[in-house]
């Protein structure tokens, strides 16, 4: 199954609230909460050239693939979300960030507003405040923002969802930005380059794991067909996902949207094509944002 039900009533509303993620954590309570999930560090990708030679060697990793870990879904802080880093600076909501520009949305691909940048200071509403020290694992973020793009609502919605439960998604997190050296449009890189705010917004952590992919194919994926084809886990977890899919309205399903990370990879440069092998890997639903009210209709700028 790729495709997914028929849509659900629209969302209302444009703003994620305190509020709304509590409801969230309402609905959370009526899954089974039998197990507790280890949820693994949060930690920046090697940036190694590690990729498949063939398409055997892919398929064999999709077919070992690890798409759920039970969890005891009470234990999920719906507010605060996922485990983060410790070498990173730590996120809450509302959370102020401040950051220097490093480059614009039109080079990251997508079409939701975004940009990337370097963040040096964050500071909570507690009084709060964490500096970018030499002993820090940060590279630039990407920043997704607007109060009338729902986008960055939903993904965060969809993303808490999906870890709750137990399947593995990026973590998206609800803060303010402030952008130092920003243009004004900040996703084409184009005007006057001054300190902007952005109250709307969020920045993603990535799940840890190399991403893989056949030589060649980087934005390659993995389909919902080959979920059903190859992936060898219970036919419960992977109804799970697809059911937890068809909830969200996760309708912009096309492969690039998913990503299959590895972790210990190992390539044979002996043989011939070399043989590429993953210690553990896990397929991962990776771009959420057009989901709800009927697979991107809340999500969509004319609603």
């Amino acid at each position: 199954m790729y495709g997914f039900s028929p849509p659900l009533a629209p969302f209302s509303g444009a703003a994620l609230s305190t509020g709304g993620l509590l409801f969230l954590a309402v609905l959370l309570v009526v899954f089974p909460a039998n197990a507790r999930a280890q949820d693994p560090p949060q930690s920046s990708d090697q940036k190694v050239e590690k990729e498949f030679y063939t398409p055997k060697d892919r398929i064999e990793a999709l077919r070992v693939a690890l798409l759920f870990t039970p969890r005891a879904v009470g234990d999920a802080d719906i507010l605060q979300g996922p485990p983060q880093d410790p070498k990173q600076f730590q996120f809450h909501p509302n959370d102020k960030v401040i950051c220097d520009f490093d480059k614009p949305g039109s080079q990251m691909g997508g079409k939701t507003p975004k940009f990337s940048c370097q963040i040096t200071k964050v500071e909570s509403a507690n009084g709060q405040v964490q500096v970018l020290t030499a002993q820090m694992e940060e590279e630039p973020v990407k920043v997704k923002f607007g109060a009338n793009d729902k986008e960055i609502y939903a993904e965060v919605v969809s993303t808490r969802l999906m870890w709750a439960l137990g399947y593995y998604a990026d973590s998206w997190f609800p803060v303010k930005v402030q952008c130092n050296n920003c243009p004004s449009d900040p996703e084409s890189g184009s005007g006057s380059k001054e300190t902007r705010n952005y109250d709307a917004a969020t920045i993603v952590r990535k799940y840890p794991g190399h991403k893989m992919y056949e030589q060649g194919k980087s934005e390659e994926g993995w389909s919902w067909k080959e979920l059903d084809e190859y992936n060898g886990r219970p036919i419960a977890e992977k109804d799970g996902l697809k059911l937890l899919g068809a909830f969200i309205q996760h309708s912009d399903n096309k492969p690039p949207q998913q990503r299959l990370v590895c972790n210990g990879v190992k390539v044979d440069q002996s043989t011939h094509p070399f043989t590429t092998t993953c210690q553990q890997s896990k397929m991962i639903v990776q771009d959420v944002g057009a989901t709800f009210g009927g697979g991107g209709l809340f999500t969509s700028p004319q609603r």
